[in-house]
């Protein structure tokens, strides 16, 4: 099915000026950045600080924000109009955020690769690829969504700062939050995946309580050599 969804949208997608596309290796963060990245773009429409009314509180993050290679895309003659999921601004420019953490194992391929072709297009065109890494968002969750607010062309205005929106959007997606709702907690997403399977333990370096010595020592090692020549660095100190 994955497969499939890959292979029609290479083959059929054409991307509008408008579009916005998060990019996320396996359990880096997926969910949260949907999640933050909605609230955001949708402030005005769906006030934060408001959270009877808000949809995350009864829709999964990745019903709002679906996959295109496991939803959008899987029949392999169709594609289906994407407007109604398109960024409501007509200023933003079409936008590629990539969100990695320290890898692990990853069943979706070489993890080094996928990466350093973002990490690349990130260097050589700041303004189109915004390059995030899981572990530094969450040392610094307020400082990277302001971020990503510049970046896509809707910052957060002296105002919205004041009133405290960005901390709200923050804490509305929060783990604790989201995690604790009843939608995410029981229920199936469309291609038939339990929406609980989607939080984990949302913490830094979690990888340690799986990991054996031996086995870190040899990701840490395959890492240096695929990322350490190009300057791609974890905030754990981790090349």
């Amino acid at each position: 099915m994955i497969l499939q969804g890959v292979l029609s949208f290479q083959k059929q997608f054409q991307a509008n000026d408008t579009d916005v596309l998060l990019v996320t290796t396996p359990k880096s963060g997926t969910t949260w950045l949907k999640a933050l990245t909605f609230s955001m773009l949708n402030r005005n429409r769906y006030p934060p600080n408001i959270q009877s009314h808000h949809p995350l509180v009864t829709s999964s993050p990745h019903a709002l924000v679906p996959f295109l290679e496991l939803e959008l895309c899987s029949d392999k003659d169709h594609l289906p109009d994407l407007n109604s999921f398109s960024p409501q601004d007509s200023s933003l420019r079409i936008s590629l955020i990539p969100q990695c953490q320290n890898p692990g194992v990853s069943p979706s391929g070489p993890f080094w690769e996928h990466m350093l072709g973002y990490w690349k297009e990130s260097l050589e065109r700041p303004e189109k690829v915004m390059f995030l890494r899981f572990e530094e968002m969450k040392m610094k969750p307020c400082f990277y969504l302001k971020e990503l607010a510049k970046f896509l062309g809707c910052p957060f205005s002296e105002e919205e700062e004041a009133q405290a929106c960005v901390e709200d959007i923050v804490k509305l997606c929060s783990f604790d939050n989201l995690s604790n709702l009843e939608v995410n907690k029981s229920g199936k997403l469309p291609f038939g995946v339990e929406t609980n399977v989607y939080f984990r333990r949302g913490q830094v370096g979690d990888w340690k309580n799986d990991l054996t010595d031996e086995m870190v020592e040899q990701v840490n090692s395959v890492t240096e050599k695929k990322l350490g020549e190009l300057g791609l660095k974890f905030s754990d100190g981790t090349v």
